[in-house]
């Protein structure tokens, strides 16, 4: 990213791949990923064959696993879109990468180990899993309860609670890294970055996860417009750092000059509004160290 100082109208091809309809929400930062990520594949695409672009890249939502049924179709799909690069490539004599599949950050919330079956096939692909950060409501009813609910009050959360928010963002990706060749944050917020990082997946020989931040104006409660601010403003106060990991080397793609106060970030959604200063003082505390360890990882591997 650091390379992209100016915006540049023929970085990105001008034919739209992803498909459009009614399948999200006025400035849903899960189809604006997607829109992104599509543009970013599509010269990677063989001539004559743009819809596949649009084919691997998944709708905006994912429906959460709900049983053992699921899970084999989602299992089934992928390598079904694995298979169908491999013998597209071999039928134009043309070494096409691998194919892009968007994921719903709920369907690793449900079991992320279960898709090491997946992930560890001969098939190669690029996962783009989109966070909204669903599991954010469960913490914040905690705090405080929604109004009208019988039999609900709001419970006392530990400093430890309030600092295991923050490390569940990329807790999982621990567990599967193994697989991957390449592993990255992104956010849609910032464009170039993620661009950049979804051309690194495909390029890579191996597997490639890159974990998205999806700003939701529905869910998030904030204006359609302010999405990339949202998303930006995640960045510049630590709460979400832009990083990427490849063959061992981590380093940040993104250092903001100074970190601004989470509060920043806090009050541009109303889905904090029922957050004690006492809780937003602990994510604070949570999301500095969080930053702080990554900037020594990235020193100590870069």
């Amino acid at each position: 990213m650091d390379r992209f100082t100016a915006f540049f109208p023929r970085l990105l091809p001008p034919v739209e791949t992803f498909i459009a309809g009614r399948r999200a929400c006025k400035g849903c930062g899960k189809a604006l990923a997607a829109r992104i990520t599509a543009k970013a594949a599509q010269d990677k695409i063989m001539p004559g064959n743009n819809a596949m672009a649009a084919h691997c890249v998944g709708a905006p939502t994912y429906s959460p696993l709900s049983s053992e049924k699921d899970f084999h179709y989602f299992h089934d799909e992928i390598l079904a879109a694995a298979q169908r690069t491999a013998k597209q490539s071999a039928a134009c004599n043309t070494l096409m990468t691998k194919p892009v599949i968007t994921i719903n950050r709920t369907v690793f919330e449900k079991d992320h180990l279960a898709f090491c079956s997946t992930f560890s096939s001969a098939y190669k692909a690029l996962y783009v899993c989109l966070d909204n950060e669903s599991y954010l409501a469960d913490f914040i009813e905690r705090v405080a309860p929604p109004q009208f609910i019988i039999n609900e009050s709001a419970h006392s959360v530990s400093d430890k609670d309030t600092a295991d928010i923050v490390r569940k963002k990329n807790y999982f990706l621990e567990s599967i890294e193994e697989f991957f060749s390449y592993i990255a944050t992104a956010c849609p917020g910032y464009p170039f970055d993620l661009i950049e990082k979804v051309r690194r997946g495909l390029a890579c020989k191996g597997n490639a996860f890159i974990l998205v931040l999806t700003p939701c104006p529905t869910g998030w409660i904030f204006p359609p417009r302010l999405t990339q601010k949202v998303g930006r403003a995640a960045v510049h106060t630590g709460y979400f750092p832009l990083w990427e990991k490849e063959h061992g080397r981590f380093r940040l793609t993104y250092i903001p000059e100074k970190l601004k106060p989470l509060p920043h970030y806090i009050a541009l959604q109303k889905r904090f509004l029922p957050l004690t200063d006492k809780v937003i003082t602990c994510l604070q505390t949570a999301v500095q160290q969080q930053y702080n360890d990554l900037l020594q990882h990235s020193a100590q591997t870069h």
